[in-house]
């Protein structure tokens, strides 16, 4: 009798164990809280705007609550710092950070991570090793690819114009750096370098000066979509394509007409769209602490007119289509 009852209470016991167990599974689990801080918010331009639907395919995937927020101009670091701070207030499971500065964003990203907020950092990084993680294109690789078609077009005595975005940002850097080793001994005719500040009107401005100051310039590098943009409408309506040749990076619908019309010679694409999805993604790894690497290329194509009819290509030109 006395083993019956001690089987009983046994049973009872793991019935109950179960109980709990199921119980606690079958409640709904909290959603987590991912806070995205872009550079800029600008509706116009397909490689944040590729980045933000990959971030919200990730939250939707991942059962993520994800707010992403941003300035309404890239180089505005100061309301960009604003923004961090509101979103550490808020107490997040993470943060997904462009940072729009490598050395002015650093302190506010760095409240990030002491306040226990988890940190991904996407396209940009900051000066002090800090993230979690960081996903973005290999901008030093891109920039390598740039400058060794720019060096196969240069001839005689040809001279090279940068119209770069925001100065100081870690990608703007890193690509600048990319060219002048893909340039290898070329680089010293790397004429003038000029910032646009990511406004298409103000690279169309400076690329005029640019070319109307130095006819030998030849060869022109356009270091993301603003700068790219504006330099091919500059070299356009000056009727000097085919005469001066335009190596540029990213793939709004401007930029693959030009590559289509012979302005330019070819385009470096990032793949946006993975660096938002891979952000949530890693943000929500680690939220759970799981393994993470400490730096993921997202990837970049360069495509020039002669490929870019190849279906992966096109694919990688039209990705919503």
């Amino acid at each position: 009798m006395k083993t019956y009852s001690k089987k009983l209470i046994i049973l009872v016991f793991v019935i109950g164990i179960l109980f709990l167990f199921y119980s606690n599974q079958m409640k709904p689990q909290k959603a987590y809280k991912i806070i995205c801080i872009t550079k800029i918010m600008d509706e116009t331009n397909g490689f944040w705007n590729s980045i933000m639907d990959g971030a919200n395919l990730a939250a939707s995937e991942f059962g993520v609550e994800l707010s992403i927020s941003g300035p309404d101009v890239e180089e505005d670091y100061i309301k960009q710092n604003q923004l961090i701070e509101e979103a550490i207030k808020q107490k997040p499971d993470a943060i997904v950070l462009a940072a729009a500065d490598y050395e002015k964003t650093n302190e506010s990203a760095k409240k990030i991570v002491e306040n226990g907020i988890k940190l991904v950092l996407i396209d940009c990084e900051v000066k002090d090793d800090i993230a979690d993680t960081t996903i973005s294109t290999d901008n030093y690789k891109a920039g390598i690819r740039m400058g060794a078609v720019m060096k196969r077009l240069l001839q005689n005595e040809d001279q090279i114009g940068i119209i770069s975005f925001v100065k100081g940002t870690s990608s703007a850097i890193d690509r600048e750096a990319g060219i002048r080793m893909g340039l290898s001994d070329d680089q010293d005719r790397i004429a003038e370098i000029v910032y646009c500040d990511s406004d298409y009107d103000k690279a169309e401005q400076q690329t005029k000066e640019m070319l109307q100051k130095n006819p030998k310039i030849t060869v022109l590098a356009g270091l993301n979509q603003y700068s790219s943009v504006g330099a091919g409408k500059a070299v356009k309506e000056l009727g000097l394509g085919g005469t001066v040749k335009i190596i540029g990076f990213d793939n709004a619908r401007e930029q693959i007409k030009y590559l289509e019309e012979g302005i330019y010679e070819a385009i470096v694409i990032q793949k946006s769209f993975n660096m938002g999805y891979l952000g949530v993604e890693s943000a929500v790894k680690l939220i759970k602490g799981e393994r993470v690497e400490k730096e993921i290329d997202s990837g970049s194509t360069l495509i020039t007119k002669d490929n870019m009819y190849s279906s992966l290509n096109q694919k990688l030109l039209f990705p919503f289509e």
